[in-house]
């Protein structure tokens, strides 16, 4: 079974319709028939929720949808990892990359853990690691930055 890594930047743009939504629903859908095993550290929900919250605050969503998308996120088939088995190999991948926090490479060091692939819809992030982690994949990869 083919597996993937996936962060918040993505999932969220399967509940909030923004730029690259389209791309990541057709991934989703190509996961979803091909019966891909889908995982993301803990720190998603964080991400995603917060995300969510952000976009209440600037006016583009409404209570109830905040509430409907949390619950959309909640009942996606993503597994979870606790960050206990991913941090120091985290802390390392940030200093790798020099990245000023370890956030993202969270998801970086579960791809590495599961041997598989990570997307991710945040252009900084792709263009940071990219060059030397050949398995992290964006929504963005083919477009003009």
């Amino acid at each position: 079974m083919p597996s993937v890594v996936v962060d918040a930047s993505l999932v969220l743009r399967l509940v909030i319709d923004e730029p690259g939504s389209v791309a990541v629903q057709a991934l989703w859908e190509a996961w979803k028939e091909n019966r891909t095993f889908i995982a993301a550290p803990t720190l998603l929900i964080y991400e995603a929720v917060n995300g969510l919250h952000r976009a209440w605050k600037g006016g583009w969503l409404t209570v109830d949808e905040v509430k409907e998308s949390i619950t959309l996120l909640i009942r996606f088939p993503i597994h979870y990892y606790s960050p206990q088995e991913l941090a120091d190999r985290a802390a390392q991948l940030a200093r790798d990359f020099q990245l000023e926090a370890t956030y993202d490479t969270f998801y970086l060091a579960l791809a590495e853990m599961l041997n598989c692939e990570f997307w991710t819809g945040d252009r900084r992030l792709y263009n940071a690691v990219q060059r030397k982690a050949k398995f992290v994949h964006s929504i963005w990869e083919g477009a003009s930055p």
